[in-house]
């Protein structure tokens, strides 16, 4: 057991935590320039911080960070975004080299944080990526906590309103628990990265995960895609299924809700299959209830009568990829298989998706331009560089 405890009672604004050794002082609720402003001139003395935020994406329709976690060796820190204007204090701790921030599965977070800050990052550890790479069955935080802590922790906050005030105490101590372990279960992968040789590895997709970018979603129709599988619609159904996927929007951006809150894809997809053109016949829909109808019915029949009168929709054709560049993908695909099946590990960590697909494209011929297109990730090049080339050379021809 290690001596880094769970946090057990809260007073105010501080939650006391019981340690063993007095490892930790306490975590600090900040809501407030001055108490934000106190909380970097803490962290500018750091080394390596842990870090962790709560979003409120499962009940509005425009995200945002709700919670900001943030720990050290001696303090955990609670931030409040919805409550401070102006968190640019911080823009320079995350985009620091000289402070290590640890984060469990990264990219989420910052994604959310670039999008709602337009924060930087540089020098990450991702306790997530490190287990996978270490061929861990369970990465997820809650697995970690139990397994290297024996730490159980409720999993119903994942699911919390971070985005209403005041938090629960309760939601206060899960969210303090995120960030509480990081900087020490970093210490404990990095030393199971070294042992393994891993460290190089890890080093290079923590760089690449701290350069992603957040994508703005095309809400002209495209993503309704998604919901369409197969053939459980026809062109002209898909068309009224469409409309209905818009007006849905509308509704969700007007009142800020998810789209989900407003009416269930299922009940979409039934209306475009029977086209009711009467509002009695909607009560044949299943699950659209009178409280529904009542609200949506003039908007619902509108859309149906406007999917029904434009032309009907097919589903964007992709090429088909040339026998060529299947043999070459499934050629590399089988070598990283089996090299995945050697480390013990998932196969992306290999070699991720999408240089499979560019080196298979591409048809390189020559080590150099293997390296070209490997070049975000060194190690991997240097340490598979030869045996993709040798692979790729042997078929080329289109």
């Amino acid at each position: 057991m290690s001596s880094r405890e769970a946090p057990a009672t809260i007073i105010q604004c501080i939650i006391i935590i019981s340690m063993n050794n007095n490892e930790k002082n306490g975590i600090i609720w900040v809501d407030t320039a001055s108490q934000l402003n106190s909380m970097v001139n803490d962290l500018m003395n750091q080394s390596i911080i842990g870090v962790d935020t709560e979003s409120d994406s499962l009940f509005v329709y425009f995200e945002k960070v709700c919670l900001i976690q943030i720990s050290t060796p001696e303090n955990d820190y609670l931030v409040d975004p919805l409550n401070i204007e102006n968190l640019q204090p911080l823009a320079p701790i995350f985009a620091s080299n000289k402070i290590e921030k640890v984060f469990h599965a990264a990219e989420y977070d910052i994604l959310c944080l670039k999008r709602d800050f337009g924060f930087q990052f540089n020098n990450l550890f991702d306790t997530m990526l490190a287990s996978r790479i270490l061929g861990r069955q369970g990465v997820g935080l809650l697995n970690l906590l139990k397994d290297f802590y024996n730490i159980d922790v409720n999993k119903k906050y994942q699911r919390a309103n971070w985005g209403k005030r005041p938090l629960t105490e309760e939601m206060l101590l899960y969210a303090s628990l995120d960030s509480h372990y990081l900087i020490d279960l970093a210490k404990k992968l990095k030393d199971q990265l070294h042992r393994n040789q891993f460290s190089a590895l890890a080093e290079e997709d923590f760089k690449r995960i701290s350069k992603v970018e957040p994508n703005h979603i095309n809400r002209n129709g495209e993503q309704f895609w998604r919901y369409v599988k197969g053939n459980i619609l026809n062109p002209q159904e898909t068309t009224v299924f469409f409309e209905l996927c818009k007006l849905r929007e509308e509704f969700a951006i007007q009142r800020n809700v998810p789209p989900f809150k407003i009416l269930n894809t299922n009940i979409l997809i039934e209306l475009a299959k029977k086209l009711p053109e009467k509002r009695n016949e909607l009560y044949e829909i299943s699950g659209l209830s009178d409280k529904l109808i009542g609200r949506y019915a003039t908007e619902l029949l509108h859309a149906i009568k406007l999917g029904i009168g434009n032309e009907p929709t097919y589903r964007p054709h992709t090429c088909k990829p040339s026998e060529a560049y299947i043999r070459r993908y499934d050629r590399l695909k089988s070598w990283r298989k089996e090299k995945a099946m050697q480390l013990k590990v998932e196969s992306d960590v290999i070699l991720p998706k999408e240089y499979l697909e560019i080196l298979a494209q591409k048809t390189p011929d020559s080590l150099e331009e293997v390296h070209e297109i490997m070049t975000d990730i060194p190690f991997r090049f240097s340490a598979y560089g030869h045996e993709i080339i040798q692979l790729l050379t042997g078929d080329t021809s289109e």
